[in-house]
């Protein structure tokens, strides 16, 4: 699994939480974070440093 297929699940929730309600919950944001984090760590299997640098890399296009 790589950096576009995590990107690619990243939109894909965030687009069906604003389907949803407009705007995501921080309840639902949190999940989404955890959901997110773990998939990345699955990713880089479980490479510390990689998964911290493709967590910001989400958080500077976000």
């Amino acid at each position: 699994m790589n950096f576009k297929i995590v990107k690619g699940y990243w939109n894909a929730i965030k687009e069906q939480t604003n389907k949803h309600q407009g705007k995501p919950t921080d309840y639902e944001m949190i999940a989404l974070s955890e959901e997110l984090a773990e998939a990345l760590r699955k990713a880089y299997r479980y490479d510390k440093l990689k998964t911290k640098k493709a967590i910001h890399k989400l958080i500077r296009e976000a």
